[in-house]
């Protein structure tokens, strides 16, 4: 069974280091490991990152209210919170008018089991 994200205090209590890991900045992509899903309180599912180039990355994601019914990236149709641990992506962001970090897009590459 895929755990969709873990809370807080379960990330805190399995020594996650939560605090090691940034948003990108600007506009890029990169090919990296999904290696923790963390909720936050408004509803989003954080999603942390080891990318290829050695940097350690997080983005949001929020719940989709149309048709699909999910978690994903504006452009995407992986949901990703039914998407495993160590399993490698590649992802798009931007940066927006606000400052905050968009998650553009994300495919799936490899699921690790």
């Amino acid at each position: 069974m895929i755990r969709r994200g873990f809370s807080k205090k379960q990330v805190m209590d399995m020594g996650f280091p939560m605090k090691e890991y940034d948003f990108p900045e600007g506009a890029g992509s990169f090919t990296g490991t999904l290696v923790m899903k963390k909720w936050n309180s408004n509803r989003a599912l954080i999603c942390y990152f080891d990318t290829d180039d050695g940097r350690k990355l997080k983005l949001c994601v929020w719940y989709k209210y149309d048709a699909d019914k999910a978690y994903r990236p504006q452009k995407s149709d992986l949901d990703i919170s039914y998407v495993e641990l160590d399993s490698r992506l590649f992802v798009e962001y931007e940066t927006m008018k606000s400052g905050k970090t968009r998650w553009v897009d994300a495919k799936l590459l490899e699921v690790t089991q």
